[in-house]
């Protein structure tokens, strides 16, 4: 009775989706972030959507210009911006995708400064060039709007920001590793940068002479203030730092007459007046460390002297530590008026990928005192699973909604490892309005298989021509799982144990494979991307092909041959790009009249497109587009196609090395005929629909002699019969439940109906 009642509800929303079809004209659609809402253990998530963090560094500027400070997050896993704005009436932060476009290519690390005193802030960062150097974007308005633009400089080629020294003009550097400090040390007015040398164990101080030599605003030139800051001098492979005992030297050794000058790569800076001085104490991140070092300023603001260390800040409180090299950022988060902190992993690998944002309350009145607030600011509202993220479009259920099943390598755990595993998003909104709740956190038990599977990747599909779906998952280690559908199609999918390695298939590290019928013949066959490019016949590239050789119900692939049906580098596409020695491809499909394109991730933040005529599905691919949609989301990108909300067009989650997820529309639209329709619904009608196990085309009767062809699509895009005869009552009893697209065409015109498979 609750299966029926069930059945009838999915009917009911399904059926909408027939008037709102034939009833509107779609046009496209740039490709934009979708909100939607996602629910975890019960609540729903203020910003699922945002794509995880991992190495987050934050700062505050006024995206709105509401004279509110709003947060900027800067991930430096795949360079990626997060506009976070602050709702006054709710007290939080809200993600904001729109501000994104105007954002700069911040490279490495980031810090918000007014540079010009126009009251627009301005942000310094690595330069997307030179990465150990430093550019400057400019904060400008554009009809109120928050622009950038780098800030250019007369004689210097790539616009970096330099000091001069000895006549000479040399670029200011900060080591691609560490993150710098961008502040007023001395008071006078103008923004001075500290940031280690490039032996890593001395701070420079370049000085900005903006005030001294009464430069225009918008003017900025530095010197160099000091080549060891405060007399600070780190050990060159530890976290030890060395003080000076004279104020205005430089830190000694007792066996050395001169100052140390070691090499220490990687080190993070921050300054902040703790006492209310008038002068800077320095927090240091170190890459050999787990801690926060304080180190107090015993001087002034002209003569500055740090005559004391403590290696666990804050030590009154609960100290920052994290697994590996940290960073702490001082920013006003609760609008009190007071500084907070907030601390971080500074690197990219290795360290805390959740729970890695612990924001530290100001609760000082004379001075700085920092108390753990939370130690997962941002984070608790995100969808984040660890680390990458790989995600598929799936009707777990079959319901006709579509779910998402996201491989992840996972949390990384107290020993330094990962628990690779399945995350089930199940779907519980309507046809046009999704809705997700996580359903299972640990889908099949997948998690058992962690010491192999590291890093799964699931697709979907009819791998074995039987009419239900079945699932391969490709691993870190390069080969597959089979794990074989035993329910009957129309049904939940029931998976069986199972197989691996599958067919003793090995395409090297990270395989990445998609079920799809490339030949036509009825039986699944795998492209599978990967890390690494491959060469044959002089011909590289990054897709590999397994044609099944099998039959019905028995799917068979033979992996030892390299040469056709087989093939290493399918359709000599490549998405390796030039100074990268990796691909990193990955695979998602869809077809639009008689061609079908190929999307992929690669090393950088860009997707590849590619098209496959019909009849080349062996030839060259053609190479349409470098960056694919423009949506800039991070590196190692992992995505699944499906127009999940009913409005006609393609959309896309996302997966990335952070852990998280977007869900973005796209303008791709499925009605190859761009929804031309110039018959009514009453003309053509599609008997019954919704449908179970056949349908047929009710036309009127003057139509049928003008009869050509139908078509029918499922909502990815995949044509699933072509038919010529009119009378012909179709079978869909092995299709999957969900929702296609029929299109009729006639003499004169064409029209497209929905159909619903339940």
């Amino acid at each position: 009775m609750e299966q029926n009642r069930n059945k009838i509800n999915s009917i009911k929303s399904l059926v909408f989706i027939l008037i709102y079809f034939t009833c509107f004209n779609l046009i496209g659609q740039a490709f934009e972030p979708i909100e939607i809402p996602v629910a975890e253990n019960g609540i729903n998530l203020l910003n699922p959507l945002t794509g995880g963090m991992d190495a987050p560094q934050f700062d505050n500027i006024d995206f709105n210009r509401d004279g509110v400070n709003d947060i900027l997050v800067f991930d430096r896993v795949g360079f990626i911006s997060l506009p976070m704005i602050y709702n006054i009436t709710t007290n939080k932060y809200e993600y904001d995708a729109s501000y994104k476009k105007n954002l700069p290519p911040i490279s490495n690390w980031m810090v918000i400064g007014d540079y010009n005193n126009d009251g627009i802030e301005d942000i310094f960062s690595g330069d997307d060039l030179l990465f150990s150097s430093v550019a400057l974007y400019k904060g400008y308005l554009d009809n109120g709007e928050l622009n950038f633009e780098k800030v250019e400089f007369e004689n210097n080629e790539f616009n970096i920001l330099e000091y001069e020294f000895f006549g000479d003009n040399i670029g200011i550097y900060v080591s691609f590793v560490d993150k710098p400090e961008v502040i007023d040390i001395d008071s006078d007015g103008d923004l001075d940068i500290l940031a280690f040398s490039t032996g890593g164990s001395k701070i420079q101080w370049y000085k900005n002479m903006q005030v001294e030599e009464n430069l225009s605003d918008d003017d900025i030139r530095f010197v160099l203030g000091s080549s060891c800051f405060g007399g600070v001098v780190e050990a060159g492979f530890s976290e030890a730092i060395t003080l000076s005992t004279i104020p205005g030297d430089c830190a000694r050794t007792e066996e050395e007459e001169e100052p140390i000058d070691g090499v220490h790569a990687g080190s993070t800076v921050t300054a902040f007046d703790e006492d209310f001085d008038g002068d800077y104490e320095l927090a240091i991140g170190d890459l050999t460390s787990r801690k926060i070092a304080y180190v107090r300023n015993g001087g002034d603001n002209i003569n500055d002297w740090m005559d004391s260390v403590e290696y666990n800040f804050p030590v009154y409180d609960t100290p920052v530590d994290f697994d590996i090299y940290n960073s702490v950022f001082i920013l006003d988060v609760d609008h009190d008026g007071k500084e907070d902190m907030i601390a971080a992993p500074n690197a990219t690998i290795n360290t805390e990928n959740v729970r890695n944002s612990r924001l530290y309350k100001n609760v000082g009145n004379s001075r700085m005192i920092f108390s753990l607030s939370q130690d997962d600011f941002l984070g608790d509202e995100m969808l984040d699973f660890g680390s990458y993220s790989i995600p598929e479009f799936i009707d777990v259920n079959q319901d006709g909604l579509m779910d998402i099943v996201c491989g992840t390598q996972g949390e990384r755990n107290t020993l330094g490892g990962y628990v690779g595993r399945l995350i089930y998003l199940k779907n519980i909104g309507t046809a046009q309005a999704p809705s997700f709740v996580i359903e299972n956190n640990d889908y099949l038990n997948f998690s058992k298989y962690a010491n192999t599977a590291t890093r799964p990747s699931p697709t979907f599909g009819d791998l074995d021509g039987d009419g239900d779906i079945d699932l391969i998952i490709g691993d870190s280690s390069g080969q597959l799982f089979y794990f074989e559908n035993s329910a009957n199609s129309g049904n939940p999918l029931v998976f069986t144990n199972p197989l691996y390695p599958y067919m003793d298939i090995d395409v090297g590290i990270n395989s990445n494979p998609k079920i799809w019928d490339l030949n036509d013949d009825g039986l699944g066959d795998l492209i599978i991307g990967e890390r690494n490019p491959n060469s044959a016949n002089g011909v590289v590239g990054t897709f590999n092909y397994f044609q099944n050789q099998g039959e019905i119900g028995i799917p068979d692939f033979n992996p030892n041959v390299t040469e056709a049906p087989n093939d290493p580098v399918l359709g000599q596409a490549s998405v390796k790009e030039e100074n990268f020695s990796d691909a990193n491809s990955s695979v998602a499909m869809y077809t639009i009249d008689d061609e079908t394109h190929l999307i992929s991730g690669s090393s950088t933040n860009r997707l590849k497109h590619f098209v496959i005529k019909k009849g080349e599905e062996f030839g060259i691919y053609d190479f349409v587009n470098a960056d694919f949609g423009n949506i800039n989301e991070g590196r190692f990108l992992n995505l699944s196609l499906h127009d999940i909300n009913g409005d006609d067009f393609l959309d896309m989650v996302v997966g990335n090395p952070r852990g998280g997820l977007n869900i973005i529309s796209t303008d791709i639209n499925l009605d190859p005929v761009n929804n031309e329709n110039l018959y009514s619904k009453v003309d053509v009608q599609l008997i019954p629909n919704p449908t179970e196990q056949y349908f047929s085309l009710k036309m009127d009767s003057s139509l049928i002699p003008d009869f050509i062809q139908m078509e029918v699509y499922s909502s990815d895009g995949k044509r699933m019969i072509q038919a010529f005869d009119a009378s012909k009552r179709i079978d869909v009893s092995q299709w999957s439940g969900g929702v296609y697209f029929v299109k009729i065409i006639l003499k004169n015109g064409t029209v497209t109906q929905s159909l619903v498979k339940m």
